[in-house]
C-alpha cells in the first residue's frame, strides 16, 4: 500500500471509532493516528517517508 490508502485508513479507522466509541477526537488524536500508518512504509525503498529519511 501507499501512503495515502495508509492515510485513509486511519483517518476511517479514527472515525470509526468515534463513532462506535463516542469519544472526542481532535486534530492532535487524528495527527498522531496518520503518522503512525506511515510507519509500516519505513522500510519500503520505494516509500516517500524512507526517501526522506535517505536524503535528510
Amino acid at each position: 500500500m501507499v501512503a495515502g490508502t495508509h492515510v485513509a485508513f486511519a483517518s476511517a479507522l479514527c472515525l470509526g471509532g468515534v463513532a462506535l466509541f463516542e469519544y472526542k477526537t481532535d486534530f492532535i488524536g487524528r495527527g498522531l493516528a496518520t503518522a503512525a500508518s506511515l510507519l509500516p512504509d519505513a522500510d519500503l525503498a520505494t516509500s516517500k517517508l524512507s526517501r526522506a529519511k535517505r536524503q535528510g
